[in-house]
């Protein structure tokens, strides 16, 4: 997966666009999806239809973020719209990036945990066995 991965202006677009009072984004982050359903890797290549199971994905939903005051204050200053939409997708860009983190501390925590639970601690004989 691709954790420098940049945010395109269409995002701060979006939330530039938005008519509500109470303008708030949701960052949500997902870590561990690209051994369940890869990206293809080349050009002609398709996507699988079947995802693959038994993969650990962590997904993390971080705090709300009300753009309204910030949206605000840009247009207030006179700043071109082109430069609001940079500086708004630079603000969900930075949320995201310590939602990440945070995504990959615990994804590894959960790995870990995982790999304890069904390997270390199984029982390798079948219990009809024992």
């Amino acid at each position: 997966p691709r954790e420098d991965l940049r945010l395109r202006w269409g995002v701060g677009k979006l939330v530039a666009d938005c008519q509500a009072s109470e303008l708030m984004v949701l960052p949500v982050y997902h870590h561990g999806m690209a051994s369940v359903l890869p990206n293809p890797e080349s050009k002609g290549e398709r996507q699988p239809v079947v995802p693959r199971l038994g993969n650990l994905v962590t997904v993390c939903i971080g705090q709300p973020i009300n753009f309204a005051p910030l949206l605000a204050m840009l247009r207030g200053s006179g700043m071109r719209e082109k430069e609001v939409r940079a500086r708004l997708t630079r603000e969900v860009q930075s949320a995201l990036e310590a939602l990440g983190r945070e995504a990959r501390m615990q994804h590894m925590k959960d790995l870990e945990r995982w790999l304890w639970r069904w390997h270390d601690n199984m029982d390798v004989v079948p219990s009809i066995l024992t």
